[in-house]
Formats: structure tokens, C-alpha cells, sequence
């Protein structure tokens, strides 16, 4: 065995609890797979549990196929065997999420194990790398869905689908108006829901791709709401598996979605040049299929991720191309036209042209829904930005007051930490003492 590390495996800790196995248990289990002459020891099992030694092969693996069988998910190499102290930073975890076949099976496994991250405080909290951000984009443009079907007990009707429906809805005006921390531990126990009639429902093809089209849109929103929270790891496991549900029910407009809402994260968090290859997968794989308002606020996110990375040019392009199609619809879309006026004025405050951005911004708080709360508050702290950054002091301190009042009665973190960086950005100098 290659001793890689001597801390405890806490993965296997958290799998072998789930299923109530001692080490011995385990032990058995590997050894009636590769049989009585390549059998090992029943104390082996501790190594690897209490000193993180990792299996030579083929045991490695084998307690991969072991383990995921027995808990009727998938169980990778990687988020068993990985080194804990990785200097590098960020671990590539949860292969179910990315490189297993995109199976209604392994959306089912991919929504688990979200729901199991989320519910459980000690799971690592590492980032998911780039690199499986991109796979993960690229595999939902280019696989084909197994249609959906389920064989189980329970019969699915239009009354859970109506009570998914309901429940998505609610929480989507909650989340919008008071922020993440209010909706984000009910969503857990909705997607938690949704998991198990896929998993355990009886439905045919057209019942199957709307509850994994219903299922999806939960997953998706406690994505938002996790990222909302700051808890930005759980959100990238909600968002994929999110990815991996819309992608069975054959909703692209949804799954384009999605790669949206992680393009938002890597924007804020992470490298804008990581935005601009999920939006392009994003672009790509919704194709045809994107109505003209969900193209338009894509194109905005590009714009936006292109400020971010100091391209005027591009920031130009993709502003005018979606607000250009925006221009050619009969609706007008206001909701959709007010959010892209916020996202490309952020693009032009980044670029630090703060007239063009005073602008967007005004129009995008004069236009924004009043009920989306946290939107309005966030492009009201922008605009605070914009008008400082172009000398107009008082119309900012109005603006920033108006944040404040909003923010005040919201559960947002998001919310909470711009308005503090502002106010720390923008604080005036402390007066120097003088004699008298």
C-alpha cells in the first residue's frame, strides 16, 4: 500500500456509518469479490479508515464497487483515495457528478449525494477543480438522454408533480424577496423530496421528464440560495446535479440555465474565463431552444464576465447582441430587460467607465421587479459604486441608504458582505487629531 497520507478518511468514515459497517464488515465484502487467494486481512480496513493508507490495486477499486452497490449510488476512486493534503488547493471530488455516464441513474445518485453535502456540516468544502466544471458542460452539450422511466412502487401523478410545481414557485418569490438563508435548509428537503419519487416512483416517459425537469429547477434554486449563503461547494454539487436532472428530462432551455448559474459563481468567485466557457457550453447546447430573453441574459453574463476581464471590446459586442435581440422580440420582457441592464452595467463599472455604467445601472433599479428584494438591493450598491466613482457623492449615500433599508429585513449573506465591502471601500478617512 502506498502510505500517502496518515489522517483519517473521513469519506470512508461518513460512507461506512451510512451503511452501518464495521471495518471487518468491509473486509468481507472486498474479499468475496476477489476471492479466498487474494484475500485481505480483516484488520486492513483500518488502515485505511484510521490512517488514510490507500489500497494497491485492485482493492482500491473493488472498495469503490463495493461500497457503491451497497448504497445504491455511485462511489469514485477519487473522492475515496484522493491525498487530504493536496497542496494544490481544491480537490476534483464527486465523479458521480461529472464523469459517469449521464444516466437517469446517476442524476438520482448526483441529487443524493447534493442533498447528503448539504445536510452534513463536516463534508469537506472543497471546490469542485475547473477542469470538472468544463467536463461537466461539455458532457451535458454533447451526451445523448435515456428517456425517463420509473418501475417503482409509487405511482406518480399529476398531484405530485402539481405539489413540485407549488413548492418551486413558493420558494423561488421567498428566495428572491428575503434572501437564501430563509429558503435554503426547506429546498434541501424538497430536492430531497424529488430524489425520492425518481428514485422509488412508477412513472412513464412524458411523467419522468417533467418530474426530473421539476426536480432540476429545486436543485437549481438551492444552488442559488447555497451560493446566496456563501456556502459555495454545496452549491457547485446542487448545480451539476441540477445539470445532470435537466439534461434526463431534455429541457436544454433549463440545463443552459444552470450552466448559467455556475458561470454566475465562478464570476463572482472564482476565474471570469471559467464563466466564459460554461456560458459558451451553455450557448452551445441550448442552440435553437433558447427563447430570445434566456439568450439575451446569457449574452449579458458574458458581457459581464468579459468586464471582469478588462475586454471592452468583447463587453461592447455581447451587450449589443443581446440587447439587440431583446429589441427584435414583440414582448417586451421587462423583468429579463432590467436584469441585463444590471448585468452589463456591472461589465462597465469592472471596465471602470462609470458614466456608461451610472446608465445600465439606473435603468436596471428603476425597471427592477419590486418583489425581487435582493436584486434590487444588490444593483442598488453598484449604483452607490458608480455614483461615487463618478463624484456624485449625495445621490450615492441616497442610493447606498436604500440598500441598507432593504438589506435590513433580508436573510442574505450576499447581501450583508457587499454592503460591508462598500462601506469599507468607500469609508471616509479618519479626521487627524490637532492641537486646539
Amino acid at each position: 500500500m502506498a502510505d500517502l497520507t496518515y489522517r483519517r478518511n473521513l469519506e470512508l468514515i461518513r460512507l461506512l456509518g451510512r451503511l452501518g459497517w464495521t471495518p471487518e464488515r468491509l473486509a468481507r465484502e472486498v474479499n468475496e469479490v476477489v476471492g479466498a487467494q487474494r484475500a485481505i486481512n480483516a484488520t486492513t480496513p483500518y488502515h485505511w479508515r484510521d490512517r488514510g493508507r490507500v489500497p494497491r490495486e485492485p482493492y482500491g477499486q473493488v472498495v469503490c464497487e463495493v461500497l457503491g452497490r451497497a448504497l445504491g449510488s455511485p462511489v469514485s476512486y477519487a473522492q475515496l483515495w484522493q491525498r487530504r493534503d493536496d497542496p494544490e488547493g481544491p480537490h476534483a471530488l464527486d465523479i458521480p457528478l461529472v464523469e459517469v455516464p449521464w444516466t437517469p441513474e446517476a442524476a438520482i445518485a448526483a441529487l443524493t449525494l447534493a442533498v447528503d453535502h448539504a445536510a452534513d456540516p463536516a463534508r469537506p468544502g472543497d471546490l469542485l477543480s475547473a477542469n470538472a466544471l468544463h467536463q461537466a458542460g461539455q458532457r451535458w452539450q454533447h451526451s445523448s438522454a435515456r428517456p425517463p422511466s420509473g418501475e417503482g412502487p409509487l405511482r406518480i401523478g399529476r398531484a405530485h408533480l402539481g405539489a413540485l410545481r407549488l413548492a418551486w414557485h413558493a420558494k423561488c418569490r421567498l428566495d428572491s424577496g428575503y434572501g437564501g438563508s430563509l429558503v435554503r435548509d426547506p429546498l434541501r428537503e424538497e430536492v430531497r423530496f424529488g430524489a425520492g419519487l425518481l428514485r422509488h416512483g412508477g412513472y412513464d416517459e412524458e411523467t419522468g421528464r417533467s418530474l426530473y425537469g421539476l426536480t432540476a429547477a429545486l436543485a437549481r434554486l438551492a444552488g442559488w440560495a447555497c451560493y446566496d449563503c456563501g456556502e459555495h461547494a454545496t452549491a457547485q454539487r446542487y448545480y451539476l446535479a441540477a445539470l445532470r436532472a435537466a439534461h434526463i428530462s431534455g429541457d436544454r432551455v433549463l440545463g443552459a440555465g444552470v450552466l448559467g448559474c455556475l458561470a454566475a459563481q465562478a464570476s463572482d468567485t472564482g476565474d471570469p474565463r471559467d464563466a466564459v466557457a460554461l456560458l459558451s457550453s451553455a450557448l452551445g447546447g441550448g442552440g435553437s431552444d433558447l427563447p430570445a430573453p434566456d439568450w439575451a441574459l446569457l449574452y449579458g453574463r458574458m458581457a459581464l464576465a468579459h468586464g471582469l476581464l478588462r475586454d471592452p471590446y468583447a463587453v461592447r459586442d455581447h451587450a449589443a447582441q443581446a440587447f439587440g435581440r431583446l429589441e427584435r422580440e414583440p414582448r417586451p420582457y421587462p423583468r429579463e430587460r432590467a436584469e441585463l441592464h444590471g448585468l452589463v452595467g456591472e461589465a462597465y463599472l469592472a471596465l471602470d467607465e462609470c458614466a456608461e455604467a451610472v446608465g445600465h445601472l439606473e435603468t436596471a433599479v428603476r425597471s427592477a421587479d419590486p418583489r425581487q428584494a435582493r436584486a434590487r438591493a444588490l444593483l442598488l450598491v453598484r449604483l452607490a459604486e458608480a455614483y461615487r466613482r463618478t463624484g456624485r457623492a449625495k445621490e450615492a449615500a441616497e442610493a447606498l441608504g436604500e440598500a441598507e433599508r432593504l438589506g435590513a429585513g433580508m436573510r442574505s449573506p450576499r447581501v450583508d458582505a457587499v454592503l460591508a465591502d462598500h462601506r469599507r471601500r468607500f469609508a471616509p478617512p479618519a479626521s487627524s487629531p490637532h492641537a486646539e
